[in-house]
């Protein structure tokens, strides 16, 4: 037998195995898996009562297979949770994961929920990168691209042919990024001024862009 702790946060119950972290579940969810929860006296809004009839934490007994199912409960949510969030656009694996985290799912079901959401293809680390390049090409570096996308753990053997792929395809070079960043950001000042140029050169610096880039254009 396997014994979990309970603890009521607003509507939801937190479980822990030997304070390990579970996950969460709804009152409907101890009721489907045939839970009783009876020392918790739920009121009108489904929170415990006030009193001596209600209580906040108490702890459970279990077997295996009623804990496993628990676990596929928790999983189940999270991958839910996670194609929600790939609805409207594109996101990484580590963005997916980092909004979970946030909403108390425990490591276990993110890693699993993760691989499942790839497994099924909402997740595809090449269609996002390809996105991602799109949307910021106009903006920031190709080095700098690189970059953000590695800090999202998206990086395989051949990103240096996607992002020429994506270059080809919207007719763009490096340098049109610069001069549309210069155009909008300093276009009418006077870059022979030595404070507006210094202030350029860092801005298209903090962009990704390098001195001998800048300087191609600057001169």
């Amino acid at each position: 037998m396997i014994y979990l702790d309970v603890k009521k946060v607003r509507k939801s119950y937190k479980l822990y195995n030997d304070q390990t972290y579970i996950g969460f579940l709804y009152r409907s969810d101890f009721d489907r898996l045939g839970i009783n929860m009876g020392k918790f006296s739920a009121g009108t809004d489904g929170s415990p009562e006030s009193g001596s009839s209600g209580v906040d934490s108490c702890q459970i007994q279990i077997d295996d297979d009623v804990y496993e199912k628990i676990k596929d409960t928790v999983i189940d949510r999270a991958f839910e949770k996670g194609v929600t969030y790939l609805a409207d656009f594109e996101r990484s694996a580590y963005d997916v994961s980092l909004k979970l985290r946030m909403k108390n799912f425990p490591e276990y079901a993110i890693e699993e929920s993760v691989n499942l959401l790839y497994e099924y293809n909402y997740l595809n680390d090449r269609r996002f990168a390809e996105s991602y390049i799109r949307s910021y090409m106009n903006s920031k570096s190709r080095n700098m691209l690189k970059k953000e996308l590695s800090m999202r753990h998206i990086d395989f053997p051949d990103l240096d042919e996607l992002l020429d792929e994506v270059y080809k395809d919207e007719g763009m070079e490096e340098q049109d990024a610069i001069e549309d960043l210069m155009r909008k950001k300093y276009g009418g000042q006077d870059l022979s001024d030595e404070k507006v140029k210094r202030r350029a050169v860092n801005f298209l610096l903090r962009h990704g862009f390098s001195f001998e880039q800048i300087n191609n254009y600057l001169t």
